[in-house]
């Protein structure tokens, strides 16, 4: 079987271990090329293209969004499928998970920042901090903690880097910074392995390249049960998915339910590559 790798360009700054995946195909015969969603290929010549660190995509959704249409009618298959990353790629899909019962963090969506909306969010949440980030983002990217006596110039410096883009405010959810967040790996709908991040002191960003603390850890029962039921409410099973939870007041919550290009952290568990062929050759055949 060829199978393309999708990925970006620019992966400086970057920590990936997709090799471990790559290697795991190739023992048994398959080929794996990694190829940047920017080029310019023809689709067809591949079974399969697996969707991985495409961490770019979110500064041109539009233009992301045109290529894997192009390698879905191409005759390649999608994986993750087309109609689950179009789902996927805005956090407002939050918003639908929320009125299906699924526990979310809080959330309220707005165009734009303007001190007004920030004055009501504050009181809205009775937060005396909150998050601000854009409705299409990854990695952190434009992630901004707010407290209720801003500044000017702070306000200046979010409305400049947001601009007029659909943003998402919570509140800071401050259990983060002590018990970080849980991800829950799952591939064909079967968990595989979880992860604790957890930020360095001072910081809130889980991500390693912040500085963040990976480990591997067995999940609590209950966050098992809400990652299954938040994928439950999905319109088809995913190859691959991330389901990243945080707990506030002893309450697990969904933070993001990761369907395109989440770091699977297959070099945590040496057994994951093997999971991953086994879930992709059901997923296949099913």
């Amino acid at each position: 079987m060829k199978i393309a790798f999708l990925s970006c360009n620019d992966l400086d700054g970057f920590v990936v271990d997709d090799h471990y995946l790559q290697t795991a195909f190739e023992a048994r015969g398959d080929s794996v090329e990694v190829v940047s969603w920017n080029d310019d290929r023809q689709w067809n010549l591949y079974d399969v293209v697996l969707i991985r660190t495409t961490w770019d995509y979110s500064s041109n959704l539009h233009t992301f969004l045109e290529t894997l249409k192009r390698i879905s009618n191409s005759g390649a298959r999608l994986l993750n499928s087309f109609d689950l990353v179009e789902w996927n790629a805005r956090k407002s899909y939050l918003k639908e998970l929320q009125e299906k019962e699924i526990p979310t963090i809080p959330t309220l969506f707005h165009k734009g920042v303007t001190k007004g909306f920030l004055s009501d969010a504050f009181e809205v949440f009775q937060s005396e901090t909150l998050v601000v980030k854009p409705l299409i983002g990854a990695g952190s990217a434009r992630t901004f903690v707010v407290t209720k006596n801003f500044e000017t110039n702070e306000l200046t410096t979010i409305q400049d880097e947001i601009g007029g883009d659909d943003v998402m405010v919570q509140p800071f959810i401050t259990d983060i910074t002590t018990q970080g967040e849980v991800s829950l790996h799952f591939f064909n709908g079967e968990l595989s392995h979880t992860i604790r991040k957890t930020p360095k002191e001072g910081d809130f960003r889980v991500q390693e390249e912040f500085g963040g603390l990976i480990e591997l850890i067995e999940p609590p029962a209950t966050t098992v049960d809400l990652a299954k039921k938040t994928l439950e409410c999905l319109s088809e099973v995913p190859l691959y998915a991330r389901v990243d939870l945080v707990t506030s007041n002893n309450e697990w919550m969904l933070i993001e339910l990761e369907l395109i290009e989440p770091a699977l952290y297959f070099r945590m568990d040496q057994d994951s590559p093997k999971r991953f062929l086994k879930a992709f050759d059901q997923y296949l055949k099913a």
